[in-house]
């Protein structure tokens, strides 16, 4: 059967038995009455089900009819509201989409792909809001986050955008004047360029197939500010750990080295969040859908 023919079959037994007649039934559908009463046999026929008891003076659901019921104008109500969403995503991506990103990932992530974006949707302003602190979206007026590793709010719904393997790297200098750890656990005798918002406080653990290693972590700089522990690490004040994004350029022209790269961290993402709500703004959706896009690409 194709999917047409079913949803006109639904559409009909729903119209009927809100309307009580397969008169009023066929002319709200712009059908002769027999072309209704046709589609709803031939749904009962496909059920194996009686769903109307019909006599000549009413008709009525019968037990199955009724649960049937329930079910299909649940489901042509979320059709429809596919439909609206769709049709909002492109005719109503207006206003102002306030955002807030991390430091790093608004200035490396985010910013950079923005003018594609607003020309996408030339009708659309942006207000991002920076900072590396868990903002309140609820409480602060967001309408999405950009936001790194583990999510615990369950007032908000997540879509993930990217991947964020994070390494171990530090500069030349540093590792010549102090030498380049062989095993995690020699973390602990090495300065380590500590972000005052890691989950995991100043325990870092690494893994190596079966094998997983704990290290209590300490060093000369710790900052609220992922840029200012780059800058850091690049003076040669110690081992940072960050994300793998924002190393390319100093890895490749060799400022930067990477530390124990056999080893790795638990697999972290990039996500957008939103507060939990059943239409997701015309908006928001937009915003999540490029940026999924662009960084899936």
């Amino acid at each position: 059967m194709k999917s047409h023919d079913r949803h006109a079959e639904i559409l009909a037994f729903v119209t009927v038995a809100k309307l009580g007649s397969f008169a009023a039934a066929a002319t709200a559908l712009g059908l002769t009455a027999s072309a209704t009463s046709r589609k709803l046999q031939a749904l009962e026929a496909r059920l194996n089900t009686r769903l109307l008891h019909r006599t000549t003076r009413q008709l009525s659901l019968t037990e199955a009819g009724a649960q049937y019921l329930a079910r299909c104008e649940r489901w042509l109500g979320d059709l429809r509201d596919a439909d609206a969403e769709l049709a909002d995503l492109q005719s109503a991506v207006r206003g102002c989409l306030r955002v807030s990103v991390p430091l790093n990932v608004g200035r490396l992530m985010v910013v950079p792909n923005l003018p594609d974006f607003l020309a996408r949707y030339p009708a659309l302003d942006v207000d991002l809001d920076f900072s590396d602190q868990y903002v309140d979206l609820l409480g602060g007026r967001i309408d999405v986050a950009v936001r790194i590793g583990q999510l615990s709010d369950s007032r908000l719904v997540a879509r993930k955008l990217a991947d964020n393997r994070r390494l171990l790297v530090a500069a030349p200098h540093y590792l010549a004047a102090h030498g380049t750890p062989a095993h995690p656990a020699e973390l602990s005798q090495h300065s380590c360029l500590h972000y005052a918002y890691y989950q995991d406080g100043d325990i870092w653990r690494l893994h190596r197939g079966q094998e997983t290693v704990e290290v209590s972590v300490a060093g000369r700089i710790r900052a609220n500010n992922g840029e200012a522990l780059y800058e850091s690490a690049l003076a040669g004040f110690g081992i940072l750990k960050t994300a793998q994004w924002t190393l390319a350029p100093a890895l490749r022209d060799g400022r930067l080295l990477p530390v124990l790269d056999d080893w790795h961290f638990a697999p972290s993402a990039v996500w957008a969040v939103y507060p939990s709500n059943r239409y997701l703004s015309p908006k928001v959706r937009a915003f999540i859908d490029f940026f999924a896009g662009r960084y899936a690409a």
